[in-house]
C-alpha cells in the first residue's frame, strides 16, 4: 500500500470526524440536563478521537519507505496504520 492511499483514508476518517463533532456541537444547545450532559460527552470523546487521528497522521506523513515498510511484531508499520484506522 502507498502512502497517498493511507492520506486517502485518513482524510475520509477525519471529515466524518468533523460531521460528528459539528453535530455533538447542536446539541448542546437542548434545555434537557441530560442531553446536556450527553453532548458535553459527545464532545470531549470527539476531541480525543481527532487528537489520536491527528497523531497518527503526523506518524503516517514523517513515515520514510524504511519506516513505511518496518515489521513491528511481525506486521509491517502500514498495516498497523491500516488497523488502527
Amino acid at each position: 500500500m502507498t502512502n497517498s492511499m493511507f492520506k486517502l483514508i485518513l482524510l475520509s476518517g477525519l471529515a466524518c470526524f468533523q460531521a460528528s463533532s459539528q453535530n455533538a456541537n447542536q446539541s448542546l444547545t437542548s434545555t434537557d440536563g441530560s442531553s446536556k450532559m450527553l453532548a458535553e460527552f459527545k464532545k470531549s470523546y470527539s476531541r480525543q478521537v481527532g487528537a489520536s487521528l491527528k497523531m497518527l497522521e503526523n506518524a503516517i506523513l514523517k513515515a520514510d519507505d524504511k519506516t513505511w515498510t518496518a515489521r513491528i511484531n511481525n506486521m509491517p508499520f502500514w498495516q498497523i496504520c491500516y488497523h488502527v484506522l
